[in-house]
């Protein structure tokens, strides 16, 4: 499955006569916010594919109407062609605009809520926002301050995709466009991105003829919550590194770690057991207000 990841700068390799030739063989479009009305439905033109976007700290323009022929999935759980897409747009709030911006609390408020539509999906595959995860590759001022609380989905939910934007890659050298964070493939979609993933079916599909299907119920919990256990302090660990480690950008295809799901079916299985983990976790305070 071939992705396109966009956001934050229209591209001006799609915003010309070769835009149906570059959109060739793109299966699904992710857009993560900060892009024209009219970008986007210019684009739905020259694809199938479907386009689809949360809102970014820019996007006042959409509450006056929606791009016709896109999906937005802010606020959501969507599903497609079993790919699982969690989507909290928005951006850290700097001021008084009710531009999309939101306070940690808010958006940690946000988080919960879409937890039953997650369980339902059995997890999730991809979280679609705009603002970046706190401490991961994110800026020093308040606008562009990422939130605590997509680290804490990704320990929760551990997707393979972490996909955002509003870090424009001018912003510092030092930014790269990929990165990992434990089991996660980290994206900065500024203007574009292309990569590509497995199919979601054939790869669940395959993770579940693993195992011994004669292992009591008792012995797999067991296992499972070792490994999930196991998995949270691998997660941790990374959170440690500065950085997430950079990858190499010129003349390559984005080629996603294989998809096990057994990080993300272990969760699930006990996930009743663990949704009190978003209201645990510690909160700021001084943004509740």
């Amino acid at each position: 499955m071939k992705i396109l990841a966009i956001s934050d700068v229209p591209s001006k390799l799609l915003w010309d006569e070769s835009v149906r030739k570059r959109l060739e063989g793109i299966d699904l479009i992710l857009s993560c916010g900060d892009l024209p009305k009219k970008y986007l439905e210019y684009l739905t033109n020259f694809t199938t594919a479907p386009i689809l976007y949360v809102h970014g700290n820019h996007d006042g323009s959409y509450k006056e109407s929606e791009p016709g022929g896109c999906i937005c999935v802010d606020d959501a759980v969507y599903v497609w062609k079993g790919l699982r897409i969690m989507g909290l747009g928005g951006c850290n709030r700097y001021n008084r605009d009710d531009t999309f911006q939101y306070t940690e609390a808010e958006m940690r408020r946000r988080a919960r809520k879409l937890w039953l539509a997650a369980r339902r999906a059995g997890g999730i595959d991809i979280l679609l926002t705009h603002a970046p995860a706190s401490g991961l590759n994110d800026g020093t001022d308040k606008a562009h301050k990422g939130f605590q609380v997509f680290n804490d989905l990704m320990d929760l939910y551990q997707p393979k995709w972490f996909i955002h934007g509003h870090m424009h890659l001018n912003y510092g050298a030092n930014l790269p466009r990929v990165c990992t964070r434990g089991g996660t493939t980290v994206i900065n979609a500024t203007e574009r991105y292309e990569f590509e993933i497995p199919d979601p079916f054939r790869c669940r599909s395959e993770s579940c003829s693993v195992g011994d299907k004669n292992q009591s119920k008792k012995e797999k919990d067991n296992g499972d919550r070792t490994r999930l256990a196991a998995a949270g302090i691998a997660a941790k660990e990374a959170v440690r590194l500065p950085l997430c480690g950079q990858l190499p950008l010129s003349g390559r295809r984005d080629h996603a770690p294989s998809d096990t799901s057994e990080g993300r079916g272990v969760a699930m299985s006990i996930l009743a057991g663990e949704s009190q983990k978003l209201d645990d976790l510690p909160r700021d305070e001084s943004a509740a207000g």
